[in-house]
Parts: C-alpha cells; structure tokens; sequence
C-alpha cells in the first residue's frame, strides 16, 4: 500500500487533484480556507497533522456522487476513526493522517478487489 500524501499534485489553482481509486475519488486537501491543521498554506503536505477529506463513487452511469462512508458495511472496520463525518456536507473535517491513510488503504484495496 502507498502513502497518500505521495498521491497529493496541486493543480493550477493551488488544490490537491482527486485521487481516483476504483470507483472512488478522495479529495484530501489542506490550506489556509479548509479544515485542516495548520490551518494555513504550506509547500509541504507533510506539515500538516489533519486533512479535510471529501469521498465520492462513481455510479454505473459515470456520475461522481457523494458517497455515505458510514453506510457502507464494507467501511465498517475503519467507522470509528471518522467522528465528525457530514453526511450533508459529505465531508470529513480535521482528519488526522492515520485515519486518511486508513481511508486511501481501503479504497485502494477496494479498487483490487
């Protein structure tokens, strides 16, 4: 399994690129205007101890949607990690690196599978 923070490229506006894993795409970013820790833009995504993480499936028609991570069983190992999970906003506030990691591992275990 790699490390996701070796998966973040910056796109032309300064945000991290979507990491495609299967049928699923995390966007994980931090700067100065998410929820994350530093709150404030650094060159180095290592700097940062807590991301704001978005997760989205495509469906069978190729739409991204939001994807419900605490509805799915095959999550449910990994639930617990995601305290302050939005399903209305989809997102995952302030979440630490051990639980992005844990998140990126099992989409891409998922993509395998």
């Amino acid at each position: 399994m790699s490390n996701f923070v070796s998966q973040l490229v910056k796109d032309k506006c300064g945000l991290f690129k979507g990491i495609r894993l299967g049928s699923f795409v995390l966007s994980i970013q931090a700067s100065r205007t998410h929820y994350c820790d530093p709150r404030m833009d650094l060159d180095d995504p290592r700097g940062y101890s807590k991301f704001e993480v978005w997760i989205g499936e495509y469906d069978k028609d190729k739409n991204l949607l939001p994807f419900d991570l605490m509805t799915d069983p095959r999550f449910a190992d990994i639930f617990m990690m995601f305290p302050r999970w939005s399903k209305e906003e989809g997102l995952l506030p302030y979440t630490p690196t051990d639980a992005v990691q844990a998140l990126f591992e099992k989409c891409e275990w998922l993509a395998v599978a």
